[in-house]
């Protein structure tokens, strides 16, 4: 399987918003996702605002990443700031401060733009051919287009000439739990996590008893003085 970015198809992703206070929101995809762009429009015409901008890759993140500090403006002319270049970073939340002023009574529409990725494969026997994507176990089967497309088979327009394989109706394979399955090495290093963390916990309560029932003993011995 090959994956090539085009420059010119892109799909556009809103992000839902969750408000902070009047200067300060927080952006969410549903999934991480390669980001060619980030789109960030006021909702209210002659208006400026310089505003720093952060992101997370994923949203249990606990870090937010420094993305930019720059100024967004809207006017009646429908003139608008530009789109943040992000050379597909991955990204999942965005967090936009205000850094002076406020946005109004709507905060900013944030918009990701992730380029297209034809997906080049090897068909093997009758179509309909299925495509399995997401699971978290998978590993990597892409090679080069050489080793799968030989020079000497391909159209004289190069890749772009294969014949092209058109979406049905998709069909859920495994479901979100397969897109969060962990393999048994990873829920085992898990596992023992947790354990380690528990038996520091109980430790240092169990330090903190003795050291207690020190204290009481000391001062028990100083009454009786």
């Amino acid at each position: 399987m090959i994956n090539r970015y085009s420059q010119t198809e892109t799909f556009e992703l809103p992000f839902s918003a969750t408000v902070i206070s009047d200067r300060e929101v927080e952006y969410h995809l549903v999934r991480p996702q390669p980001l060619s762009s980030l789109s960030i429009l006021l909702n209210e015409n002659n208006t400026v605002l310089p505003i720093s901008v952060e992101y997370r890759s994923q949203a249990t993140d606990e870090q937010w990443l420094p993305l930019a500090k720059t100024v967004i403006y809207q006017m009646e002319d429908n003139r608008a700031s530009e789109p943040l270049a992000l050379d597909q970073s991955l990204v999942q939340a965005i967090r936009i401060k205000a850094i002076s002023g406020s946005w109004g009574e709507l905060p900013p529409t944030v918009t990701g733009k992730r380029s297209q990725v034809d997906v080049i494969f090897n068909a093997q026997g009758s179509p309909p051919y299925a495509l399995a994507w997401g699971s978290h176990l998978a590993s990597s089967a892409s090679i080069d287009a050489k080793q799968l497309v030989p020079a000497s088979e391909l159209p004289a327009d190069g890749l772009s000439g294969l014949p092209q394989a058109y979406l049905a109706e998709p069909f859920i394979l495994g479901g979100e739990e397969r897109l969060k399955a962990t393999d048994p090495a990873q829920s085992s290093s898990q596992w023992q996590t947790w354990l380690l963390w528990g038996m520091l916990i109980l430790g240092v309560l169990g330090l903190g008893f003795i050291v207690l029932k020190l204290a009481r003993e000391v001062m028990g011995s100083k009454d009786n003085k």
